[in-house]
């Protein structure tokens, strides 16, 4: 699910496309060699969180990517274990705990960053502001903005 948060105020130049994107988040891990055929793929679970995100977000992206500066907002869910009791869950939804295990935080983020290439914005090096997080919650997924930072571009210029 995609929307288009805010647009045109005169205070608030910037625009800002928000997203849910269902399923378990995946790191984004280097193509892997095979020494036989020398063949180079990549893991078919990180393909499949790519284009899940890419399919999830496509509907609403902006007419044309992004040219400008741009801040990236992004929250991933972690499903709880299914072995935790409710008191541990209600402790851990409340903000008592973030998510300390496996996938790192860069790497989930380098597959967002992949997948929202040349939909969102062009190219990754015009990210110039992030805020990223591992939550625990009921459903896995991934929570995330994409802000185009037209004041900033403007005042440089």
């Amino acid at each position: 699910m995609t929307e288009l948060v805010s647009t045109s105020m005169p205070d608030a130049p910037n625009q800002v496309w928000c997203f849910r994107v269902e399923g378990t988040p995946r790191a984004w891990r280097r193509p892997r060699f095979n020494r036989r055929t020398g063949a180079i793929f990549n893991a078919s679970q990180d393909t499949a969180w790519r284009e899940s995100i890419w399919g999830q977000t496509y509907a609403n992206r902006p007419l044309m990517p992004l040219t400008g500066p741009i801040e990236l907002r992004l929250t991933f869910v972690f499903a709880f274990p299914k072995s935790w009791p409710k008191s541990k869950r209600v402790k851990a939804a409340s903000g008592g705990w973030g998510v300390t295990r496996r996938p790192d935080l860069d790497n989930l983020f380098k597959a967002v960053c992949d997948a929202l290439q040349g939909t969102y914005f062009e190219d990754d090096a015009q990210i110039v502001r992030v805020c990223a997080s591992k939550v625990w919650g009921e459903r896995a997924g991934m929570i995330g903005e994409v802000e185009a930072l037209e004041s900033m571009e403007r005042k440089a210029v």
